[in-house]
């Protein structure tokens, strides 16, 4: 008897490249038997082979039972509008958020199912994240090892991300999806959720995906550029002496740097396997991408209100 069907949503934007090994850890997936499970590629204005490739693969996989749906959807170039898109389409009552660049362990359905309330009450359940490097002595990968996912942090903050979040479905109906035109959507997703739903919030740290680290200056500029905008839109919505105190208080982060400092402390392990010389560019880096991110966020807050 099948107690929990269970959808995996995942947004393709140019995903090209992950492709062959986000398949692969698919394909060793365990399904326990009495999970059914699918998968939902959603490709976003993709401009590479992406959809080419899935739709070959899709032709010689093969799960049982289970489904692999593949779809084109152009009409907003947005990852959240993706998941929604593809919530409309999911028949499960579990729905898993993965991205597309995350590589999925053969143990992750087993733990999935292990967890879910069985009273099938209105829940988020925020799964842990794990970064991995590529390449020997690249400091803007050393630099996401340092400053990247903090799952247990986002936990406490109370909010999650969806590279890997667990929603009931009827919970996302009820609020009507993530916010299409904000990035940083899947965190406010969470916020409000609990705050306005009473959404039963857990996280686990055995439900697990792995995500390569950013590699180059460039993906971190966007991160920020993404992360920024999607945050300053939402402080729109704020009033006019909360912007003056938000704006005041990312100039002097900015200076002085305590998360950075935290963060250095805490991963110092991390440091002991580079040179002196990459030591000083991966802190120096640190401290300069900091400021920046600071910066950046002040002034589109003062320009988008």
């Amino acid at each position: 008897m099948i107690k929990n069907k269970i959808s995996f949503i995942c947004p393709v934007y140019n995903g090209e490249k992950f492709i062959k090994t986000f398949i692969k850890s698919i394909d060793n997936l365990d399904i326990p038997k009495d999970v059914s499970f699918e998968l939902l590629l959603i490709d976003n204005c993709s401009n590479d082979d992406s959809y080419l490739v899935l739709s070959k693969w899709i032709k010689s996989y093969n799960i049982g039972n289970n489904n692999i749906i593949l779809k084109k959807f152009n009409r907003l170039k947005s990852s959240y509008a993706s998941r929604n898109f593809g919530v409309k389409l999911a028949s499960g009552d579990v729905l898993c958020f993965v991205d597309i660049d995350c590589v999925i362990p053969n143990d992750y359905l087993i733990n999935v199912h292990k967890k879910i309330p069985t009273n099938k009450q209105k829940y988020l359940i925020a799964g842990n994240v794990k970064l991995f490097k590529n390449e020997e002595n690249n400091i803007f990968e050393y630099y996401d090892l340092i400053l990247g996912f903090n799952m247990k942090t986002y936990f406490e903050q109370k909010t999650g991300v969806t590279a890997n979040l667990i929603v009931s479905k009827n919970l996302i109906n009820e609020i009507g999806g993530f916010d299409e035109y904000e990035s940083g959507a899947d965190r406010n997703f969470c916020k409000n959720a609990i705050k306005n739903y009473d959404a039963s919030f857990f996280f686990y740290k055995d439900i697990l995906v792995y995500h390569p680290c950013r590699n180059t200056l460039k993906e971190h500029l966007n991160k920020i550029h993404r992360i920024c905008n999607g945050i300053a839109k939402y402080n729109k919505k704020l009033p006019f002496y909360s912007i003056v105190f938000y704006v005041f208080k990312q100039i002097i982060g900015s200076i002085f740097q305590k998360n950075q400092i935290k963060q250095i402390i805490l991963r110092k392990k991390i440091f002991k396997k580079l040179s002196i010389i990459n030591k000083f560019k991966l802190v120096l880096l640190i401290f300069l991408l900091g400021a920046y991110n600071r910066i950046y966020l002040a002034i589109k807050t003062i320009k988008i209100y």
